[in-house]
């Protein structure tokens, strides 16, 4: 890929660098990013269930013990997911699995659960669209950055 600039960003003299002198988060790092950005504000907004009905247009707010619990694990397993997408993001190319099972069964999961509540009227249109549109935008980029990690891969193999 010579002649062609890397789509990175530089950043000099950063504390925490290996090699002493920078930090570089190219576009493939920044998918780690988002997806631990957006999996980690999800899992917290999980915990607060009035803020959540607010946000995404449920019907009624969760109150019933089992909604609680169900919130609860969820929670949990969104914020677990934050932490492994942190991990890939430290060997970005190497780890590149886990964007593809962040694709499926992650974000298909929790979207065919968004499509069993707007279908039973409990999650509004608005909100499971605004819910889809962020999920569909993710998938883009994951599916993007995986690609782009499976192109490095090969081409440090071919060195």
């Amino acid at each position: 890929m010579r002649g062609k600039p890397d789509a990175s960003y530089r950043f000099p003299n950063a504390a925490g660098s290996r090699d002493g002198g920078e930090v570089r988060i190219t576009a493939i790092d920044a998918a780690y990013v988002v997806g631990a950005a957006a999996d980690a504000a999800f899992g917290i907004l999980l915990l607060f269930p009035s803020t959540l009905a607010d946000v995404v247009g449920l019907a009624e707010v969760p109150s019933r013990p089992s909604e609680r619990v169900a919130m609860s694990m969820t929670a949990s397993l969104l914020l677990g997911w934050t932490g492994l997408l942190l991990w890939g993001l430290r060997s970005p190319v190497e780890r590149r699995g886990i964007l593809l099972l962040t694709i499926f069964p992650v974000i298909i999961g929790l979207a065919l659960a968004v499509l069993l509540g707007w279908w039973g009227s409990y999650i509004s249109t608005a909100g499971a669209a605004m819910i889809w549109s962020t999920q569909g935008l993710l998938v883009w980029l994951f599916a993007w950055a995986f690609a782009s990690a499976r192109r490095g891969a090969m081409h440090e193999v071919r060195r």
